[in-house]
């Protein structure tokens, strides 16, 4: 299946794209999707922990609607995946 990822903030910045196009097995969650993603350490680095678990700042957004990493996805959904934006 195909889905669409979109990044935001820093999340954006390390992954050198704003969006792109993941081929997926049948059944994944978006958890899995961006943990098979690879931009490199410093994109894990601002999902993941040392341990490899999600930062619990990162959010999900499926299809327009907030959504659990643990969501699974169909063919031709849109995953967007957003960090903590701060400003003054």
């Amino acid at each position: 299946m195909k889905i669409t990822v979109s990044y935001f903030a820093q999340i954006r910045q390390k992954a050198g794209t704003e969006s792109e196009t993941v081929d997926l097995s049948d059944g994944v969650t978006a958890l899995e999707a961006v943990k098979s993603i690879d931009h490199g350490n410093e994109f894990a680095g601002l999902l993941f922990d040392e341990s490899g678990a999600l930062r619990p700042v990162i959010l999900f957004v499926i299809n327009d609607v907030p959504a659990a990493p643990d969501q699974i996805l169909n063919n031709g959904d849109h995953v967007q995946v957003f960090s903590p934006v701060a400003g003054g």
